[in-house]
């Protein structure tokens, strides 16, 4: 739908000739006019034109922010209060950016982002507490799970906390034993009382004691609104002597519903997908061969069972029984998929099929898909909906931050007007009232 100004005009009868002479000009000319299509739209910047986007969130439909880095020293967020149209630039401390980079939100006020100490491939972050951060007692498998919750959309974080009340394992349970750190980095609440909490566990190295090694993963579930959490310890060892081929932290959970929760998880020579059915209650865990490739980092599901898998090297896999199996989905080499209601996108590389590079488009809930923005790169991009949640965000490196508005059109006109309105309100002063409607 096109944005127009209704503008009326009161004319004297004797000038209605030289108005008729205008309309039939005004209809020639803007026979040449055409109109495109433009859903995706960059927004603009002031600063950090080249950062990579990490997260977005909106808590209004004008307001909301964005982390972003520049290096690993870098780091920023950005603000806007148009919608997402302009955005301001601010540099933020490493711990600020880190909150905002990991923060889930249960809805447009109250999200979450855990804290303490996370971990990168390659090695181990921890946040700049000024309060002081003990690895040995903060990172402690069995130490209080704290979170950074927040009830004004981001704008203001505190800290909460409750103590770990039970523990399970699972996985090879020798491994899952010998664990006595954990590094959490990332939490999902699918309602105020029911979330989850994932990271690594770690476990001293065999050959050096003061070493640690990564060696399987921990999933903290909550039903009371974090007041109690229980640990469900997924032990498993990496069976490559090659660094870099640990167990890589979680990036994404899944969710549909408040009983239905996936955590991706990449080992070293398969996929790992966990999965509860009872919110949190009890886990299962699927093993999708691949070397890092086997499932990607995020999944996606519509329903229960009905599930994508993208973000890993072997491009899009599908899932139609709540992920127990997955087979590769030729029709989408794309690195991320997000949906709203029987419409979705994902940002795709050149293939065989397709040949263009660039954000696809479905509105039958994935059967087919079809190329809607050419845009090189598109693969890299991530995509999340905003408020409302018809309004699709795509974000990623070399500052890309696009907005999609259902219904955004361009207009451009190929020929010139032979007279403006402006000019005949002038020519005949108080002949022509013109009225902005």
């Amino acid at each position: 739908m096109h944005s127009l100004t209704l503008r009326t005009f009161r004319i004297r009868p004797r000038h209605a000739g030289i108005v008729a002479v205008v309309v039939v000009l005004v209809d020639l000319c803007c026979r040449s006019v055409w109109a495109q299509d433009v859903p995706w739209v960059q927004a603009q910047m002031r600063g950090c034109l080249d950062c990579t986007i990490t997260n977005i969130h909106f808590w209004s439909e004008t307001e909301g922010w964005a982390s972003a880095r520049l290096a690993s020293t870098d780091v920023f967020l950005l603000h806007t209060e148009d919608g997402g149209l302009t955005w301001d630039t601010e540099r933020v401390t490493q711990e600020t950016y880190g909150i905002h980079a990991r923060a889930d939100f249960l809805d447009p006020l109250e999200g979450w982002a855990t804290a303490d100490a996370y971990t990168q491939l390659g090695g181990i972050d921890y946040s700049l507490r000024e309060d002081g951060h003990n690895p040995g007692e903060d990172n402690a498998l069995a130490a209080p799970v704290r979170l950074h919750w927040t009830a004004n959309g981001g704008r203001s974080w505190s800290i909460v906390e409750g103590p770990v009340t039970e523990t399970a394992q699972f996985g090879d349970v020798t491994i899952a034993q010998q664990a006595s750190r954990r590094y959490l980095s990332r939490v999902r609440f699918v309602t105020r009382d029911v979330g989850v909490v994932v990271g690594l566990i770690a476990r001293p190295a065999p050959w050096n004691r003061a070493a640690w090694v990564f060696s399987g993963y921990v999933i903290l579930a909550t039903r009371d609104g974090g007041d109690s959490w229980k640990a469900h310890v997924y032990g498993e060892i990496s069976d490559s002597p090659e660094p870099g081929w640990d167990p890589a932290p979680v990036e994404h959970i899944a969710s549909v519903g408040m009983a239905h929760i996936w955590v991706p998880a990449r080992m070293t020579l398969a996929s790992l997908l966990f999965r509860t059915v009872d919110g949190g209650r009890s886990w299962d865990v699927t093993a999708v061969p691949g070397i890092r490739d086997g499932l990607g980092s995020r999944v996606q599901f519509r329903s229960p069972t009905n599930g994508w898998s993208s973000g890993g090297a072997s491009g899009v896999q599908r899932t139609r029984d709540g992920g127990l199996s997955w087979a590769p989905d030729d029709s989408l080499p794309c690195s991320a998929i997000t949906f709203y209601r029987d419409e979705g996108w994902c940002g795709a590389y050149p293939g065989p099929s397709p040949a263009s590079a660039g954000i696809y488009r479905t509105t039958d809930g994935g059967t087919t898909w079809s190329l809607e923005f050419a845009l090189v790169g598109a693969n890299s991009l991530r995509m999340t909906a905003g408020l409302p949640e018809s309004v699709i965000w795509a974000y990623g490196p070399w500052g890309r931050l696009m907005r999609r508005a259902p219904n955004t059109t361009s207009v451009r006109f190929t020929g010139q007007l032979p007279i403006r309105w402006g000019s005949l309100k002038q020519l005949h002063g108080a002949d022509v009232e013109d009225n902005a409607e």
